[in-house]
């Protein structure tokens, strides 16, 4: 089966999104490298050594969001470069919930008591943002229907021979 050309709307769109995962490691490891230091902040703040282990466990648990969230995208766009129609819906949910994100880690992130990593944070956020809604809107053009549907339609083109020539190989082994 040859697959139609992929237009270039499409690449831009898998492209945003890549950036937007790239986006997403780099914060969970702006996560990683800022434990240390809430630590000692909370730590100093609350004048016990172990004062720092919850904001610490929450970033521990915000690496492996955005992480995981990264390698979702990920998936999500290969499947759309191979034009399957569910990637292309699960893409758009997925862009909801990481704007939803986006959102609310910008209206909660005034808190973060690190300047680099709020600043960090914020930057993230914007840009991953305008990342995905820019994704959503290339995906959601006319260019890119039609080569979803193209590559539907290729792909039961592709189903029909294959149950033919079963169907054909079945009733010559019965003649036999």
């Amino acid at each position: 089966m040859i697959a139609p050309s992929r237009p270039g709307i499409l690449l831009y769109a898998l492209y945003l999104y890549w950036g937007a995962a790239a986006l997403w490691l780099t914060s969970a490891i702006g996560a990683l490298f800022a434990i240390p230091q809430y630590r000692v902040y909370y730590a100093d703040l609350h004048q016990d050594p172990r004062g720092g282990s919850l904001p610490a466990l929450l970033l521990a648990g915000v690496a492996v969001v955005a992480s995981t969230g990264g390698a979702v995208i990920v998936l999500c766009t290969v499947l759309d470069a191979y034009g399957w129609p569910i990637a292309r819906w699960l893409t758009w949910t997925y862009s909801v919930f990481a704007a939803a994100i986006a959102g609310i880690v910008l209206l909660v992130n005034s808190r973060a008591v690190i300047p680099w990593h709020r600043w960090s944070i914020t930057v993230t956020a914007v840009l991953s943002l305008f990342a995905v809604a820019g994704g959503s809107i290339l995906l959601a053009q006319p260019a890119s229907g039609r080569f979803f549907s193209d590559c539907q339609a290729r792909r039961r083109g592709a189903a029909r021979q294959r149950a033919v020539a079963w169907q054909q190989r079945r009733m010559m082994a019965r003649s036999r």
